[in-house]
């Protein structure tokens, strides 16, 4: 490890890297660097912002500094229209160009918070659910389904006070709290949460006199099914079955070795609509299922990456 100073009196309260030479902070102000952290500049004159969510090294969020900013050259920000309640957004999260979600709480006239949803890259945003007594932080999405935020909940009636998580399976329609630290032993809001895959996250946080707390969920795979031959001598990645398909199908592959596997479905314009598979997996033969349910018919496409093996196949939803 190595230390570097940043010319700034406001903490850092996030990083983000997409590459060993670019990435971002907050820090009061958002700064980037582009030579792995040695030096970093300035790139907004706004303050105030919460949090940040980048697709690649060109195309990004920020939430706050007086709504949500967005950038499609990773330099250049421009304030994107909103309704006037994300001003003061907390958190937002993409999954593509085009779907991302953003999340605030308010005090008036009750504790809540608000989950809002764009279709359109920020243009336009839809309120989808209201959570009540609870003061939200972060919220974090893996695909168009699956979603998840922390925060705080604060319900009188019931005498509950503690760090929580809620978690959605339908693209933020519903949510279940899923994770709730009791006041009287934690003391613990959760500010951050985030999901490797929907089988691996962590959420933290932590008040000043209370714990530092770092939550863990380990769920079981059991959308991804290896087959008893688990050696294999080739990468591979076979048709959908069925195929045209309504609305699940089956993809198998197989891996030479060890390898961590994304498995990313696109339509047809090339927009990324769902990661099906993001984790290790063992050498040998594997299969999943895509549930297209909220997905118009088409024609898509799914791709795999490991580090030694990328294809792409069509398949088609009726």
């Amino acid at each position: 490890w190595s230390v570097k100073t940043i010319p700034s009196t406001a903490e850092i309260s996030k990083v983000h890297f997409m590459n060993e030479q670019v990435g971002w902070i907050i820090s009061g102000t958002l700064r980037k660097t582009t030579d792995g952290g040695n030096n970093w500049n300035e790139v907004m004159s706004a303050s105030g912002f919460y949090d940040m969510w980048f697709l690649d090294d060109t195309r990004g969020w920020v939430a706050g500094g007086g709504g949500i900013w967005k950038t499609i050259d990773g330099t250049n920000w421009t304030n994107i229209n909103e309704p006037p309640d994300l001003t003061d957004a907390q958190s937002v999260s993409f999954i593509s160009d085009s779907i991302g979600y953003a999340i605030r709480y308010s005090t008036q006239p009750n504790i809540h918070s608000i989950i809002w949803k764009t279709s359109d890259g920020g243009i336009n945003w839809n309120s989808i659910k209201t959570i009540d007594d609870c003061l939200s932080q972060n919220i974090f999405f893996i695909d168009s389904l699956e979603g998840w935020f922390s925060g705080w909940n604060l319900i009188p009636s019931d005498g509950l006070d503690g760090g929580c998580v809620y978690h959605t399976t339908d693209g933020g329609n519903n949510w279940n709290r899923e994770v709730f630290l009791d006041y009287n032993k934690y003391y613990s809001l959760l500010y951050r949460v985030f999901f490797l895959n929907k089988y691996h996250g962590w959420a933290v946080g932590g008040r000043p006199t209370g714990s530092r707390i770092v939550v863990k969920y380990t769920g079981t795979a059991v959308g991804v099914d290896q087959n008893e031959t688990n050696v294999s001598e080739k990468y591979k990645l076979s048709q959908n079955y069925p195929n045209p398909f309504n609305p699940v199908t089956t993809i198998e592959f197989e891996l030479a070795r060890n390898s961590f596997v994304n498995v990313d479905v696109f339509d047809m314009l090339g927009r990324q609509i769902s990661n099906p598979l993001h984790e290790n997996l063992e050498t040998g033969k594997h299969s999943i299922k895509w549930n297209a349910e909220n997905y118009m018919s088409g024609v898509y496409y799914y791709r795999i990456t490991t580090k030694d093996f990328v294809e792409t196949k069509r398949m088609i939803l009726v």
